[in-house]
């Protein structure tokens, strides 16, 4: 992956934080979902407690047997529903949870791909001060070469003109 150019990670990188927004909003349309179902729930319980009271107002007040029947058989499908209510909310409850850990999974690929990222940069930036380091101790060994060369051509120069003086 080294030899990947750095907006190639932007890029995947973009694409995990995307993949990362889209499991929290989905998580947190689920975790609505979950909410209203236990609104509905405890709407479902009060109505039937109303339902139970009048029930009992109806019967004390001389209502005939058929009329609070009917309070009862409303009272036992609102408890129907209300189980069934209970199954949505544990459904709900487990779809947040693979939901969260999905949210978990998709932070711990972006993290990664941050941590490849960085570990790249760092990479490209020691072989940078490597190359860099590598043309100072050129430079400078040049630099050497020629001083030794100018001091050895000017010492044989100079020998030259005594030789030739002295001849």
């Amino acid at each position: 992956m080294l030899g990947r150019r750095p907006f190639q990670y932007n890029m995947l990188l973009r694409v995990r934080k995307r993949q990362e927004d889209v499991c929290a909003q989905v998580l947190a349309s689920t975790r609505r979902d979950l909410r209203v179902a236990e609104h509905r729930r405890e709407e479902i319980e009060r109505e039937q407690m109303q339902m139970l009271e009048d029930a009992g107002k109806a019967a004390a007040s001389g209502v005939s047997a058929s009329d609070i029947r009917r309070f009862y058989q409303y009272e036992r499908h609102l408890a129907y529903v209300a189980t069934r209510t209970d199954a949505r909310i544990r459904e709900l409850q487990n779809e947040v949870d693979k939901r969260r850990l999905d949210l978990d999974e998709a932070m711990k690929r972006r993290r990664i791909l941050e941590r490849l990222k960085e570990r790249r940069q760092a990479a490209l930036q020691a072989g940078l001060l490597k190359d860099e380091q590598a043309m100072s101790d050129e430079v400078a060994t040049s630099h050497v070469a020629l001083d030794r060369s100018l001091s050895r051509a000017a010492a044989a120069h100079a020998r030259d003109l005594t030789e030739r003086g002295t001849l």
